[in-house]
């Protein structure tokens, strides 16, 4: 066997042993993901932006 797949194989063996590694990678990204899910993020308004143009050249001249 490849020293390197045995290596990776013992590292994930000992990955999923721990039961801490396992809850700070999958359980709290997933508790997140269901938190900021249930707030309601688009009653946001509109943003108006400005844009100083300075430059004289003729790609400026497309941005307006």
């Amino acid at each position: 066997m490849n020293p390197t797949f045995a290596l990776t194989i013992a590292s994930l063996k000992m990955y999923y042993r721990n039961r801490q590694a396992i809850f700070w990678t999958l359980v709290l990204p997933l508790m997140f993901i269901v938190i900021f899910g249930l707030l309601n993020f688009g009653s946001f308004t509109n943003v108006d932006l400005g844009l100083v143009d300075e430059a004289d050249t003729p790609i400026a001249q497309t941005l307006k």
